[in-house]
């Protein structure tokens, strides 16, 4: 496991180059934060708007396709990132994600029911290999969100383990809806499917939050484009 972070932490330090950290799944983020910051948050998923601040990281001719198709909560989240340039936010944003990774897998290791005569070293080696699976180098490498669904995840096993039930699905559904709500599907289901009143109702009054949240960002405007782009992307 040790081996593979280190390879992973090499390739995210040299195979990435400067034209690459402006050319990731991240840039897109980085581009709709510098949007809000500078007011424009109804602009976020407007292609013409999006190619002329890319047009202002890029050297000229150089052109790349990534459309902004996250919520509007990620082009919050990321705005303190916008006082740093693009290679900078880059490396510091992927760090972030590295680290909520790891946050949600120690979580999770913690709180699984472990036999007594497992030692702690056993325990601590289940959660680097938990954290050196190659999708951590693909996280790393294109700048990706997934940092912060393993910490809702992790949590939110660590929450169930507990009984509170409530806080589970608190966990599941608001780090889902800030940054990837197509891609927890299955998770929601999971929820309505334990048939919990209370789970249902923390979990809904939760993605309710982050909606309220993505209307406050963008606007109506901005929440209609970020659900047509991403019903497109997914057809």
């Amino acid at each position: 496991a040790a081996t593979l972070l280190a390879a992973y932490l090499a390739l995210w330090l040299t195979a990435v180059s400067p034209l690459r950290e402006r050319g990731t799944d991240f840039s897109a983020t980085y581009v709709a934060a510098l949007q809000l910051r500078d007011g424009h948050g109804a602009e976020l998923y407007d292609p013409a708007a999006e190619a002329q601040r890319y047009a202002q990281l890029l050297p000229p001719g150089t052109a790349f396709d990534l459309p902004f198709l996250t919520p509007p909560s990620t082009a919050l989240l990321a705005l303190p990132l916008t006082h740093l340039d693009a290679g900078a936010a880059f490396r510091v944003f992927g760090a972030m994600q590295f680290l909520l990774l790891l946050a949600g897998t120690v979580a999770a290791a913690r709180a699984a029911p472990w036999p007594e005569s497992v030692p702690a070293s056993l325990r601590t080696v289940s959660s680097l290999l938990g954290v050196a699976g190659v999708a951590t180098a693909v996280m790393l490498l294109l700048g990706q969100w997934d940092g912060l669904n393993a910490l809702g995840i992790g949590m939110a096993y660590a929450a169930w383990r507990r009984g509170r039930g409530a806080q589970a699905a608190t966990w599941l559904v608001v780090t889902a809806a800030l940054a990837k709500p197509h891609l927890a599907l299955g998770l929601l289901a999971f929820i309505v499917g334990r048939r919990r009143r209370r789970e249902i109702v923390a979990g809904t009054l939760g993605g309710l939050g982050v909606t309220v949240l993505w209307l406050a960002v963008s606007g109506s405007s901005g929440v209609t484009a970020f659900v047509t782009g991403l019903g497109t992307t997914l057809g």
